[in-house]
């Protein structure tokens, strides 16, 4: 496969697992761990909603910007994971 095809296929991946990540968060808060207020604020400071009244759209650049992380961060373990098997090393 060409490495645009690879690049194409990982940006879409990202976007779909990251909107499915954040669907599923924001109907089920109670199974996922409440994450620190420092993150929150990072968060509003970044968006420029810091002083805004806005609180919808706080949530929403919240859930969006935390599901991307975790997604990013699961699919590069995955990827370092299949890599590492496919050279037949072991990971520790």
């Amino acid at each position: 496969m060409s490495c645009t095809k690879k690049t194409i296929l990982l940006l879409l991946w990202l976007v779909v697992a990251t909107h499915a990540y954040a669907y599923i968060w924001s109907t089920h808060l109670d199974l996922f761990p409440q994450l620190p207020e420092k993150l929150g604020r990072w968060i509003a400071e970044l968006t420029g909603t810091a002083e805004s009244e806005d609180i919808e759209q706080l949530t929403l650049y919240y859930i969006f910007i935390v599901s991307f992380i975790v997604v990013t961060v699961a699919t590069s373990i995955g990827a370092i994971v299949l890599w590492a098997f496919r050279r037949g090393r072991k990971l520790c």
